[in-house]
């Protein structure tokens, strides 16, 4: 795969540096190196790759290869949303709904997650039918939280599926 790889990024194809950042940040063919893995996905954020903004975002988030920076992982977050990738609005949802050094936004995280289930992403359904059923930062609604996790499960999300049996089990 990095043979390839390379190949396409000595051609000008940019989203080529967030695959090889990819192989050296899961340790696939090569050796696990979440500072090179960082270098490519910079080299890719700087064109505006939505999946490499996302990756330095999830980084930053969890403290893999650099200091935890919530700040940091918003601001890379903010930008792959710009460029809609579904998994970036549920990672900059996630981050406001669990406030992380701020007053949760329950509100903004609704709204990237509902984004997100648009943009046929399971987990954006999932996050938003928690939200709905917990009655965080928005009016509790079992309805709305159960079409969401149905929507999740209709997309084979396996804790979506667990939740709808347990509703049921539960009989809520």
């Amino acid at each position: 795969g990095k043979f390839y790889y390379e190949r396409a990024a000595e051609q000008g194809y940019i989203h080529a540096y967030y695959k090889i950042g990819m192989l050296y940040f899961y340790k696939k063919g090569v050796e696990q190196d979440y500072l090179k893995a960082k270098e490519y996905f910079d080299m890719a954020a700087e064109q505006n790759d939505p999946k490499a903004l996302n990756m330095i975002g999830y980084m930053y988030d969890c403290e893999i290869g650099v200091k935890r920076d919530y700040d940091k992982a918003k601001e890379y977050f903010e930008k792959a949303v710009k460029l809609d990738l579904a998994v970036a609005h549920n990672n900059l949802g996630r981050i406001l709904a669990n406030g992380n050094g701020t007053p949760p936004d329950y509100l903004r995280a609704k709204l990237l997650f509902k984004k997100s289930s648009k943009l046929g992403n399971a987990r954006g359904s999932f996050l938003l039918a928690g939200l709905y059923f917990n009655g965080h930062g928005i009016k509790q609604d079992f309805k709305k939280a159960i079409k969401y996790y149905k929507k999740a499960a209709e997309l084979n999300f396996s804790p979506a599926i667990c939740f709808l049996g347990d509703i049921y089990y539960k009989g809520l």
